[in-house]
């Protein structure tokens, strides 16, 4: 898609149409760069799978490709789209919304902070203690971990005191924290340490 130089913005935003900012405000356009859907709205960010989000009086909020407004600005803070889930912020508490701007997880999420899902689990931060929350909401790996990381595969590695375990999706424990080291998954194995020795552990655990 080519658009002429004579924008003072232009963002991509989907393969019909991308959107450009000048004096006048911001619209879309599709190919023939004509205008599909005026937005009056101060500020516009590409979030990600379609959706456009926009700023109106220091809130945001977003609409779809064809310029529908899906989620009210009024979020003091809206993120890109990992797992299908994008994280919002509203008075200091968090939720989730899907690609189509429903909210899948309340603003009610009091955590110090919140992350972004990884497959289908969510890092969560209390007071220097990591927990997971999956895409309802709910803890299924409780806030008492110094420390989690995921391995690249639905497994995570969890930190408690000096010593590493591993928990699944489902928030069981795989392995327990008796290691002093858990490294990523290649081909299939995760190398361990404990006592100076080294092993591999399969995605089974």
């Amino acid at each position: 898609m080519i658009i002429t130089p004579k924008f003072e913005k232009v963002g991509g935003f989907s393969d019909e149409y991308v959107w450009v900012e000048n004096s006048k405000g911001v619209c879309l356009l599709d190919k023939n760069e004509e205008a599909f859907i005026s937005l009056i709205y101060d500020k516009v960010k590409y979030v990600n799978h379609g959706i456009l989000g926009i700023k109106n009086d220091s809130k945001w909020g977003m609409v779809n490709s064809l310029g529908e407004e899906v989620l009210p600005p009024v979020y003091e803070h809206i993120d890109d789209f990992h797992d299908g889930m994008s994280r919002i912020e509203q008075n200091g508490k968090y939720g989730f919304v899907n690609q189509k701007g429903k909210i899948i997880v309340p603003v009610n999420l009091n955590y110090d902070d919140v992350g972004h899902f990884d497959y289908g689990l969510c890092q969560v931060e209390m007071d220097d203690r990591y927990g997971l929350i999956d895409k309802t909401g709910q803890e299924v790996v409780p806030i008492l971990y110094n420390r989690i990381e995921n391995l690249g595969q639905d497994l995570w590695a969890i930190k408690r005191r000096d010593k590493w375990g591993m928990v699944n999706s489902l928030g069981e424990e795989v392995l327990p924290t008796v290691y002093e080291h858990i490294d990523d998954f290649h081909d299939g194995m995760s190398r361990i340490e404990q006592n100076g020795k080294y092993g591999f552990v399969n995605q089974k655990g």
